[in-house]
């Protein structure tokens, strides 16, 4: 028996998600070289402090502060991109591919503004740009849109995309934790950075959703387009609301594409979640993706989307891919207006610290701006909270939180709905799939 192919990484970035890279080879080395036919070995580190504590698997002699010397070291097959962040991030992706070397990357922020770009450089060097570690953590879904969404036409998606997100909110629901409290908390556990903004502002989610709307719609999404908001605002009061109502709220992203009119419905913000929606079941850090194509019908992901071993995985995957000769190659992107969901229920929250409560008669005018059939008085969250509910609507939540603070002061959070306890139901009923982190 010959001896086995070295493949060689150059590794750009070794924080929580390249020292899990580091030690997820190390852990699989056999199990790679039986299934990959290669053994795989971490060639050069580029890092910003060589003095930063890692991973106990990483050798600090492989350790380097030049990124420049990883990407052209003419021993190095694969550069692995983890560092984060949009520069030298780019040029380093954009260096790699020109010398001719396959790229992996878990770097949403810069697939979402530059993927296109990338994309076409490295098929134009005949090169390939993994890039499954970047929108669900453990997660397969580019490898499941790219690989077997081929002959069906994808109509749907909606998912959880930010494993952050989704363990606070779930933090709040089964501990009664409030914001800060649960936020805290998923710092210490590794679910959140140090700077959380990007996830809790919604602009983590966005990234991924620009990503996922390529691959399943072949639409190019301009990120000031979209509907968006984060989860920074939601209260325990609202937590307790939405549980009043049989519901509990989870940050989602959702694009329904109109083949007829070509537009994107997009959306990525906090939504109230039905016991009968499968977003509803999704706890902690976990993530999920539902599809809908026209010819397999509908079809849910399930599986880890914090931490830093789901996203190693998904990276070591990739390499996998690249070994067998895989790649992803975005299809010819098309140009498409974006519009916000229209929802056909809301549950809003009005927070009047130094004020009075407004009871059920603001929903009198609020019935006839937004077209409603049902705007029903939910009561007091609390001593400085009240709440509605309203049904039988077809608005975006943009326009409701106009319609219900154009006459009244105070802090108010808008959270759309599929729909709500007796109402009509339109939410997907995906059948789930769970993934499996090697």
């Amino acid at each position: 028996m010959g001896m086995a192919r070295v493949v060689r990484i150059g590794l750009l970035g070794c924080g929580v998600v390249g020292g899990g890279v580091v030690a997820a080879l190390e852990q699989n080395r056999a199990a790679l070289l039986a299934r990959a036919g290669a053994e795989v070995v971490v060639h050069r580190i580029a890092v910003r402090d060589l003095a930063k504590e890692r991973h106990e698997a990483v050798d600090a002699a492989r350790l380097c502060t030049d990124w420049r010397s990883v990407v052209n070291d003419p021993a190095v097959d694969v550069v692995v991109e983890v560092m984060g962040g949009l520069e030298p991030a780019h040029a380093a992706i954009q260096a790699a591919l020109a010398a001719g070397k396959d790229v992996v990357t878990a770097n949403k922020e810069l697939l979402a503004r530059h993927g296109e770009a990338l994309q076409a450089l490295a098929a134009a060097k005949g090169r390939a740009l993994m890039c499954e570690g970047s929108v669900l953590g453990g997660v397969p879904a580019v490898h499941n849109l790219h690989s077997y969404f081929v002959a069906n036409r994808i109509g749907h998606i909606r998912g959880i995309v930010n494993g952050t997100n989704n363990y606070i909110l779930s933090r709040m629901e089964d501990a009664g934790l409030d914001f800060a409290e649960a936020l805290a908390e998923a710092q210490r556990l590794g679910y959140a950075e140090a700077d959380p903004a990007m996830d809790l502002e919604g602009r983590d989610a966005l990234y991924k959703f620009q990503i996922l709307a390529r691959l399943a719609f072949d639409v190019d999404v301009v990120a000031d387009d979209v509907d968006v908001a984060g989860i920074s605002d939601v209260t325990q009061a609202d937590v307790q609301l939405a549980a009043q109502l049989g519901c509990r709220l989870r940050h989602v992203v959702e694009g329904r594409w109109d083949a007829e009119s070509g537009r994107l419905w997009a959306s990525v913000r906090p939504q109230l979640t039905t016991q009968d929606d499968p977003l509803y079941h999704v706890t902690g850090a976990d993530n999920f993706l539902g599809l809908e194509g026209d010819l397999v019908g509908r079809i849910g992901l399930l599986g880890p989307g914090a931490g830093a071993l789901p996203t190693a995985s998904a990276v070591v995957e990739d390499i996998v891919q690249l070994l067998q000769g895989g790649s992803v190659r975005l299809r010819a992107l098309r140009r498409a207006s974006v519009a916000a969901v229209r929802y056909p229920a809301f549950l809003v929250r009005r927070r009047f610290p130094f004020g009075v409560a407004a009871g059920p008669e603001a929903a009198l005018a609020w019935r006839s701006i937004l077209g409603a059939t049902q705007v029903k008085y939910a009561g007091m969250a609390g001593g400085d909270a009240e709440a509605w509910w309203i049904r039988g609507c077809d608005a975006p939540a943009a326009a409701v939180l106009s319609a219900v603070s154009s006459d009244l002061a105070g802090e108010f959070a808008v959270y759309p709905a599929a729909n709500l306890p007796g109402g009509r139901r339109v939410a997907a009923d995906f059948r789930t799939h769970t993934a499996a982190v090697v």
